[in-house]
């Protein structure tokens, strides 16, 4: 079993030394372990670890396997339903831990650690703590097979959801930070999935939802790393009629710049372009700026064509009446 799981090189001498009583030291654990009567208050054994829950996995019904993948998969999902749910802390009792990869002082490491934020998990930090989370994590996941008709149906459902977890959880990778903004000044944890658009200069994300209410377009935007968040910039589609008529009327089919210098946008003197078409609004400068979000925005309903990046340049594709019927049609089917 030890070879199996590739963990004989800090177990199989310990089994060797203790080979005259394996027997005893098993039922005692098989006592202490057995899901059906255990009591994740203690005793547990004094010895372990992922290789001993290899052992104990297959002398014991219904009691998993819980290795650094396995408590990394738990805690990734975990901290997931912590985000989705707006937490502010992983609630005591689904706080599983999780371990290094052995090969963790390598230069690409696996990253088995789920945290992120405040929604901090820690690693296994003794035999009974292992022991202890290993019951949990066994009570947890038979409940889940039995009420799952994904897995239930199957001949062994508890040992497919365990190897579902091998598999999440052998490497996370950057999946857990690179789908969530966590701000440095206040660690608030923002989930960047709702905010798909991204401008081309700095790169920075925001969401646009639209009121058929009021006929207006709304851009949001995430909390910043230094605590700060831009304020919601508002259009309504009367509004957007006047920015594309404006760039029709200026630019007859040949591309337009971003143009938002907040300094030229001050003075009333920039360039004709994007930022200025908002400035005619009238509007505040700040509004103006929004130029950066409202350029990609366009770009993905259909209205522009980017022509260059950086510094972006885009092409109006479409007349005005037509550019408000593609923004209703657009959020009609997203």
């Amino acid at each position: 079993i030890l070879e199996w799981g590739g963990v004989s090189n800090w177990n199989a001498d310990w089994c060797i030394n203790n080979s005259c009583k394996l027997f005893s030291i098993y039922r005692e654990g098989i006592r202490m372990l057995q899901t059906d009567i255990a009591d994740d208050e203690g005793v547990f054994p004094e010895r372990f670890n992922s290789g001993m829950s290899k052992i104990y996995s297959l002398l014991l019904d219904d009691f998993i396997i819980y290795d650094g993948r396995v408590g990394a998969a738990l805690g990734f999902l975990v901290v997931r339903y912590s985000l989705d749910r707006g937490l502010t802390s992983i609630p005591y009792l689904l706080r599983f831990p999780w371990s290094s990869g052995k090969e963790a002082k390598r230069t690409n490491p696996k990253n088995r650690n789920p945290s992120i934020g405040d929604l901090q998990i820690g690693p296994i930090s003794s035999p009974e703590h292992h022991a202890r989370w290993n019951l949990r994590a066994s009570w947890l996941l038979k409940e889940v097979v039995t009420q799952s008709s994904n897995f239930s149906s199957l001949n062994e459902p508890l040992r497919a959801l365990e190897a579902a977890l091998f598999m999440i959880g052998y490497d996370l990778g950057g999946q857990v930070q690179s789908q969530w903004s966590v701000s440095k000044k206040t660690g608030q944890v923002t989930n960047l999935l709702k905010y798909p658009f991204i401008t081309y200069g700095k790169g920075h994300r925001f969401r646009v939802d639209y009121s058929s209410d009021n006929e207006s377009i709304t851009f949001s935007y995430p909390l910043k790393e230094n605590g700060k968040q831009r304020a919601d910039d508002t259009f309504t589609l009367s509004e957007v009629h006047r920015i594309i008529s404006y760039l029709k009327n200026n630019f007859e089919g040949s591309s337009f710049p971003l143009a938002n210098d907040v300094q030229r946008l001050t003075n009333n003197d920039e360039k004709a372009g994007l930022g200025m078409a908002i400035r005619t609004l009238p509007q505040k400068v700040s509004k103006s700026q929004a130029a950066s979000y409202l350029g990609p925005y366009l770009e993905k309903v259909g209205i522009f064509k980017l022509i260059v990046p950086r510094p972006a340049r885009w092409k109006l594709l479409v007349e005005p009446d037509e550019a408000l019927r593609m923004i209703k049609s657009y959020h009609d089917e997203t």
